[in-house]
């Protein structure tokens, strides 16, 4: 499981954004794909892919 692992973005000196993962178990040997826009993500990549919402405390954006 990944709960309670933090993302961090930093966008400028001190200014620093966290998000934790409340939502997510990888199974041993498997691997996921986050995504801002998830069902954009499907059409082009096979496996699991994960809408960052479902699994973050917060909002979070990759850039």
């Amino acid at each position: 499981t990944l709960n309670g692992w933090t993302l961090r973005t930093t966008t400028g000196a001190e200014n620093m954004y966290n998000a934790t993962i409340n939502n997510l178990m990888i199974q041993p040997g498997a691997s996921i794909l986050l995504a801002n826009d998830a069902d954009a993500v499907r059409v082009y990549e096979d496996g699991d892919v994960v809408e960052l919402d479902a699994v973050l405390d917060r909002n979070f954006y990759f850039q």
